[in-house]
């Protein structure tokens, strides 16, 4: 637990309770206004809580239940081979689905304003606290390389990607600067495509690998990159 809080730190959880709470307490109120004779009340959500939802979240992750129902890792009678109670004892699923519904990282008040400057608005200040923290917590070795991820997405946004020649093809794209020997990420973007009121990037494998390193210059580190990210001035500009 004391290593899970160096990356989703006390700021980070903070921001998604509040905001949680607030998108909880606004459709409960509109809930109420329309039914006033089926009034629903709503109990905060709380540091444990929140503590408790993201750590089955990444649970799940472990299990690989990407494409299984959410109900059946409740399920007491599981035909996995592997039962996984820890579900059932933190939490009630329909608990666990009220949370998802609710969970938010940003205010909707100023939302709509950010969005029109930058498509990764609503997840914008946790993502850019949680990667000072991935650089606070790890030197890299002589060798750090950078590269690309999709991550699976089936739903619609802004940002999302379609590559052919990826196993999920649809995703979020994610530029990674990664220790070539542990793999540990000290760095990565999201990959958002044009933003608006923005040009055209041109040259986008230079600027992509100068963001990923520039907190490494003069410190010694190699640059290890496929053909996409090199090019003979983007050398030179290294080798200065």
């Amino acid at each position: 637990m004391k290593l899970f809080h160096l990356y989703l730190t006390e700021d980070i959880i903070s921001i998604i309770i509040r905001e949680t709470n607030w998108e909880a307490e606004r459709c409960y109120k509109e809930w109420n206004n329309a039914n006033l004779s089926n009034q629903k009340k709503r109990i905060p959500v709380n540091w444990i809580e929140i503590d408790a939802f993201l750590g089955l979240l990444l649970l799940a992750g472990v299990y690989h239940a990407r494409q299984e129902a959410l109900h059946e890792l409740w399920s007491r009678h599981s035909d996995r081979p592997r039962d996984r109670p820890i579900f059932l004892a933190t939490m009630s699923v329909n608990h666990f689905k009220l949370l998802l519904r609710f969970c938010r990282f940003d205010n909707k008040v100023t939302h709509v304003q950010r969005r029109a400057t930058d498509k990764l608005a609503a997840f914008r200040d946790v993502w850019t606290m949680f990667v000072a923290q991935l650089r606070k917590f790890y030197i890299p070795g002589t060798d750090l390389t950078v590269n690309e991820q999709l991550v699976p997405l089936r739903g619609c946004g802004p940002f999302r990607q379609y590559i052919p020649s990826k196993p999920a093809k649809y995703g979020v794209k994610a530029w990674w600067c990664c220790d070539g020997a542990k793999w540990y990420p000290p760095n990565a973007e999201v990959y958002l495509g044009k933003q608006p009121a923005q040009e055209r990037e041109v040259i986008q494998g230079e600027r992509v690998v100068t963001t990923m390193v520039s907190p490494w210059y003069s410190s010694g580190c190699n640059m290890v990159g496929d053909n996409f990210f090199i090019s003979v001035a983007l050398v030179e500009e290294l080798r200065q």
